[in-house]
This record gives C-alpha cells, structure tokens and sequence, in this order.
C-alpha cells in the first residue's frame, strides 16, 4: 500500500473534529490580543476512529493480533471467550505481550491513547524475575522497543474488578506504525475487553 493510499485510510477512521470556542462578545474579541479565528485554530481537536481491528479477539486464525513471548518456553495461556482476553501466567518466562500494529506513517504529530476494560487477579510474590511484576496495557508509539509504556497506569498489580483504564503517548516523529495492545509480567491472570486506540492531535 503507498503512502498516499495509507494515508487516505487513515483519515478516512476520522469520526470527530471538536471545536471549542471562548464564550467572550465580540467587543472581548477585538480588544484581546488574538482575534476569533486564531482561537478556533488553536482549539480545534481532530480525534480517529478506533485504529485496532478485530476488539472482540477473534479466534478463528485470521486474527490481527499477535502474541509475543519473553523465551521459548510456554509459559501463559491465551484464551477468549465471548469477546473477553484472558492472559494466565502457567511457566517461567518473565513477560509476554499480545499485540497488533496500527499504520501511522506521515502522521507528525499527536498522541496516541490506548484504552480497554481489564480486570485483574495478579500476584507479585513470589517475585519471579528481575523485571517490574505488572500486567495491563502496553503501547509502543512508534521508534524503538524503549520507547514503550509498560502497564503506566493503575491498577497494574492485586485484584481488581473490571474498569476502564487508559494510557497515552506522543507519537514519535517519522514512525511508521504504532504497536498496542497488552503485556503479562507477574503471576496470575489478566482479563481484558474492547479495547481502543485512537490518535487525537489535541
């Protein structure tokens, strides 16, 4: 797919352009400094649709979504079950994650905001490796593999009920894609459902 045509299906997932006005008279307008349209400029917030495909986890091996693992040595199970993720630690590896990639290329500037329902019964004792003891989101916004965010957010660890958790980042200048989806790095088991991510130059 060229560029252009990449770009054309990005901003075809665009869904909303939110314009925020100052509530000032005319008469406030002229005096300040900056005049109506430079407000409405600089207040207008252009936000996408959901980048990630197939959010009810489909199983059926056509899936964009991609698990990726620590070592060799299985060590979570990978389930879903009417549209929920389940991730259960059952070996040694320290972390894996389960992912797909969304096509930013041309996209300067922003942020990226991952989203999704999670529910949690995690343990980080015994400690199990030299790694933080987390599980949630995990969003990669482009360049290298150190640029990820890795479960910033709360709760990441213990028991927790379903909640809608989020994390954000600016897009790294020049990146092609975007990776997001979710990391397991402690034990215990992580359930997780209709995820989002959406990119907002707000």
């Amino acid at each position: 797919m060229g560029r252009r045509s990449r770009m054309s299906a990005f901003w075809g997932a665009i869904i909303s352009i939110t314009q925020v006005l100052g509530c000032a008279n005319s008469s406030q307008e002229m005096a300040g400094s900056e005049s109506a349209w430079s407000r409405a400029d600089r207040d207008q917030c252009v936000t996408s649709g959901n980048l990630l495909q197939d959010t009810n986890f489909p199983t059926d091996g056509n899936s964009k979504w991609a698990a990726s693992l620590h070592g060799g040595t299985p060590s979570f199970s990978v389930t879903v079950e009417q549209g929920v993720l389940q991730l259960e630690r059952t070996g040694p590896e320290p972390w894996m994650t389960y992912q797909q990639w969304a096509d930013i290329e041309g996209i300067e500037r922003g942020k990226l905001i991952l989203s999704a329902e999670l529910k949690g019964d995690l343990q980080a004792e015994p400690r199990l490796h030299a790694f933080k003891h987390v599980a949630g989101l995990w969003l990669q916004p482009g360049g290298p593999v150190r640029s990820a965010l890795v479960a910033e957010h709360e709760p990441n660890d213990g028991v927790w009920d379903w909640q809608t958790i989020s994390m954000e980042a600016d897009l790294v200048p020049g990146s092609k894609t975007a990776v997001a989806g979710f990391i397991h790095q402690t034990g215990g088991t992580l359930w997780v459902r209709n995820p989002s991510l959406i990119w907002t130059d707000c």
